[in-house]
């Protein structure tokens, strides 16, 4: 992800209680804020489509 943005949006965190890991920096948590409101805009506009689809279904859930 750092590569493919050029900024630190994973950071690494060492030791600790928890033997550290990654954090995500402030340009990476925007980042993932602006995702999730694509993501949820985005399947609330492919819902009209969605209900057309199942209809075509006999019910059947897969």
């Amino acid at each position: 992800m750092n590569q493919c943005f050029g900024l630190d949006l994973i950071l690494p965190v060492r030791g600790g209680k928890n033997g550290g890991g990654p954090r995500l920096s402030p340009p990476g948590q925007k980042i993932l804020e602006l995702y999730t409101e694509m993501e949820k805009e985005s399947i609330k506009a492919a819902a009209p489509a969605w209900r057309r689809i199942r209809s075509f279904s006999n019910g059947a859930k897969g």
